[in-house]
């Protein structure tokens, strides 16, 4: 018997990975009599003592008894100052508390969990409106890591006060895309590409964020009438989310200010004599450049934390060491002379992955073993009336990061990097649009003449992530050709196409006319065998 009960209770946590497991899968709430009330209880344990939460240790598992007052959590949190209340009149009921938040977690073993979120105290600068129904869905649906990331949030922002800071940040999210929906007619694809992004609720995650990107074939995938838009394609979307996390002290505004943003773009405030010193003003930018003004916090301000936001980037980007060095410098953590000595630096310069073209390329290189060997492979796009053949032959490497989160102090500063982080996106869709592991193309010996016309391009240098420089033979004299892929500030691609004359490329005559639609194209797509193809197409129907 004592070795059944041994086999049973070491059998335990598999058991309870498993039904944690199908009830995720399958994506329908938990019903505690359903998942096991020992379940619930020891992962709630566990993401206690994780947070500093304090479990008795008494013999509190009776899990046949349903209506056991032994499912409240009785212990205060140590380090995240948040503290267990006893309901006496609702002994189903767990209620976590900090100086300002209060979570009550409904656990009825006949019922689906609920949580219910709310705030003590009158402050309204004290409080912000997460959802309970976020917190309720993670835990019914078995995401306890989730749950305790969320958690943990909330704990965070009531030990250092940052309820009101974020509130600061959300209040101006929300009134600056009222504003550059008003500014761009309600056209939301543009907002999200060249502004500060659209509103996007996470289904995981409490707190502000937004869609700021995504590729042309996702676009296509989303239904811009709806918003804030729920259903996003799987794939091709960049998404990003505001959190704050543990820093070097940093300046706040004081709590009379309800965000970073002055209204109007207004230039003239007059500071109280009792907030003298405690910021400036600054003036940014949104939508097609439109100005807006800022309260920037001063180092000589009184309200200070040792917390910053973060934006967390979803996916990750990859970049060049240099732009992770750019980004650094426009968010303060940073100096011309190079990355100032910070534990936060690797949040925005992470481990770097060789360069950028094996970092873009990689599903080729990792999957077919080729660590380095791209400038000896050969990439092929195939159309209805000819194919294209791609080589890599830059010899400038830049050493590639990957972006997974980014620093911040206020508001202004998040225009800025979303500007380069899309620039950077634009360059990377081009690069992988002829390099990547569809594309890859190993020659046969019995490969002959091509049934259809092939032509040649190589990738003869670039400057990440502004310019993609391409040089090809073409049957027009004067044969040699070379085109410029050029990305703006504004993340739009440029095109033009030159010709060699005396040992010099110059612009080619008659190609004025075709640039419009070869840029359309370009931006519409982000695909450079289409736009080569269009661009050889117009080059044929020049007059000599």
């Amino acid at each position: 018997m004592q070795d059944r009960t041994g086999v049973q209770t070491s059998l335990l946590p598999l058991k309870s990975s498993i039904a944690e497991c199908l009830h995720v899968v399958k994506d329908v709430p938990i019903i505690l009599e359903q998942l096991g009330l020992g379940l619930f209880m020891r992962k709630l344990e566990d993401m206690a003592k994780e947070l500093g939460l304090v479990f008795p240790q008494t013999d509190i598992y009776d899990w046949g008894d349903k209506n056991s007052n032994l499912v409240l959590m009785k212990s205060c949190i140590t380090k995240n100052r948040l503290h267990y209340v006893p309901m006496e009149d609702n002994e189903n009921t767990s209620v976590i508390c900090g100086a300002i938040v209060v979570v009550d977690i409904v656990v009825d073993p006949d019922k689906p969990i609920s949580v219910k979120l709310s705030y003590a105290g009158h402050d309204p600068s004290e409080r912000h409106d997460f959802e309970s129904n976020l917190l309720t869905d993670l835990l019914r649906r078995g995401n306890f890591h989730a749950f305790k990331e969320n958690l943990a949030s909330l704990a965070f922002l009531d030990k250092h006060s940052g309820f009101h800071h974020m509130n600061c940040l959300a209040e101006d999210l929300r009134a600056i895309h009222q504003i550059e929906l008003t500014n761009s007619k309600n056209d939301h694809e543009s907002v999200m590409l060249e502004g500060h992004g659209l509103p996007h609720p996470r289904p995981e995650r409490l707190g502000p964020s937004l869609i700021y990107w995504a590729t042309p074939l996702a676009r296509l995938n989303i239904n811009w009438a709806e918003q804030p838009i729920s259903n996003l394609p799987s794939e091709g979307v960049c998404t990003a989310f505001v959190a704050m996390e543990h820093y070097s002290n940093r300046p706040y505004l004081p709590p009379s200010k309800t965000g970073f943003l002055l209204p109007n773009g207004q230039t003239d405030l007059m500071i109280p004599d009792n907030e003298e010193g405690q910021y400036v003003i600054s003036q940014g930018f949104s939508w097609h450049n439109e100005p807006l003004s800022f309260l920037v916090p001063t180092p000589t301000s009184s309200i200070t934390a040792p917390a910053t936001y973060y934006l967390h980037l979803c996916p990750p980007i990859a970049s060049t060491a240099a732009i992770g060095k750019q980004i650094a410098i426009m968010v303060g953590i940073a100096n011309n002379d190079g990355l100032q000595s910070s534990p936060v630096i690797d949040a925005v310069v992470p481990t770097r992955y060789g360069t950028l073209e094996e970092l873009l390329a990689r599903d080729v290189l990792v999957s077919e073993e080729l660590s380095g060997a791209l400038p000896h492979l050969q990439f092929k796009a195939v159309f209805d009336d000819e194919e294209h053949f791609y080589e890599f032959k830059a010899t400038h490497r830049p050493d590639a990061i990957v972006i997974k989160k980014i620093p911040f102090s206020h508001t202004a500063q998040i225009f800025p990097v979303l500007k380069l982080l899309r620039r950077h996106l634009v360059f990377n869709a081009l690069f992988r649009s002829c390099f990547n592991a569809n594309t890859y193309h190993i020659a046969e010996e019995d490969d002959g003449v091509p049934s259809t016309p092939a032509r040649q391009f190589v990738l003869h240098s670039w400057t990440p992530p502004q310019v993609l420089e391409f040089r090809f033979i073409h049957s027009r004299p004067p044969y040699r050709y070379q085109v410029l892929m050029v990305i703006d500030e504004h993340a739009k691609v440029n095109v033009r196409c030159m010709q060699l004359s005396q040992g010099t490329f110059v612009p080619v005559s008659g190609m004025e006319g075709g640039y419009a639609g070869i840029d359309a194209a370009a931006n519409k797509v982000l695909d450079v065998p289409i736009v080569m193809r269009k661009l050889c197409k117009f080059l044929s129907s020049i007059p000599m």
